[in-house]
């Protein structure tokens, strides 16, 4: 039988995710934080929030079936 989660370790300053990207994963945060940012109209990084072990990310995607 195939498992249902895989677990993974995503390494620092590594984009998982990005905007209207499709995805088929969403993440569970163990350890350490998730910093979600955009750029502004200079191209500077602007955090939007903060995600810390507990949190789940990317689940609207499956659920919505939307990116």
């Amino acid at each position: 039988m195939d498992p249902v989660f895989d677990r993974s370790v995503i390494s620092a300053d590594k984009t998982f995710i990005k905007a209207n990207e499709e995805s088929s994963r969403a993440y569970v945060i163990q350890t350490g934080t998730v910093r979600s940012f955009t750029f502004d109209e200079d191209g500077e990084e602007v955090e939007i929030a903060r995600f810390g072990p507990g949190t789940i990310i990317g689940e609207c995607c499956l659920v919505i079936d939307d990116p």
